[in-house]
This record gives structure tokens, sequence and C-alpha cells, in this order.
């Protein structure tokens, strides 16, 4: 893997857990919240991750080689499909929980925080595999 690949992949990364914002204890005030209710805040994030996903694309068809380049516009949108099935099933927003929090818990919240959290990394797997020149 060349060095342009590993710093893409590492912004990426760093750029995912800025989105995931872990270090708040409180699923309300998190940056996935001003994702859902600001449309500026939204824009930016979406521009960046599409940023961050057209470079990739344009890394793998080049030289075949990109991580985790995808998570963040993955996840973004994992946050909005959940959000609006949570909004018909508990009739509130999602709340994202993460280990050790302190908030009443539904089974709902628990399952779709795993799949927000993991299914963007499994996804991003068959996007390289699917891109990657032979």
């Amino acid at each position: 893997m060349d060095s342009f690949s590993l710093a893409l992949s590492f912004i990426a990364i760093i750029y995912w857990l800025y989105l995931l914002d872990p270090l708040r204890m409180k699923p309300p005030f998190r940056l996935y919240k001003a994702l859902l209710n600001d449309k500026k805040t939204l824009v930016i994030h979406i521009v960046i991750s599409l940023v961050l996903a057209a470079i990739a694309i344009i890394s793998i068809m080049n030289a075949g080689q990109d991580l985790f380049s995808f998570v963040p516009i993955l996840f973004i949108s994992l946050i909005f499909v959940v959000n609006n099935i949570s909004k018909k099933i508990n009739l509130r927003d999602f709340h994202l929980i993460l280990r050790g929090e302190k908030t009443h818990n539904n089974w709902f919240d628990i399952l779709a925080s795993i799949i927000v959290i993991a299914l963007p990394f499994m996804i991003n797997s068959g996007i390289f595999v699917a891109l990657k020149p032979n």
C-alpha cells in the first residue's frame, strides 16, 4: 500500500471518529444529532465525505489500494436511514449508543447502533473488492 492510500484511509477513519463523537457521554448532544437537525452542518459533512470517496475511487482505479475512505459517507447515510425507521417504530429520534452510557436503552437503539457502526466497514470492503482492478 502506498503512502497516499494509507494517509487517505487514516484521514477517513479520523473523520469517521469525529462524526461518531465517542467522547460525549450523552447521545442527544453528539455530532450526528447536528447532522439530523442542521442542514448547513449536513451539507458540509456530506461534501467532505464525498470528496474523500471520490479521491478513494480514483486511488482504487489507479493503484488498486484503499481501506476506509467510504466509511464516513456510509455512516452519514445509515444515520439517516436508521433515524427514519426509528421515527416510525419508536416515534422519536434514534440514539446512537456507545459502551458505558447511562441512558435508557431499548432494543431498537442497541441493534441499530451495532448496525450503524459495523455496516459501513462491511459495505466499504465490498466497494473495495468491486472497484479493484484485476
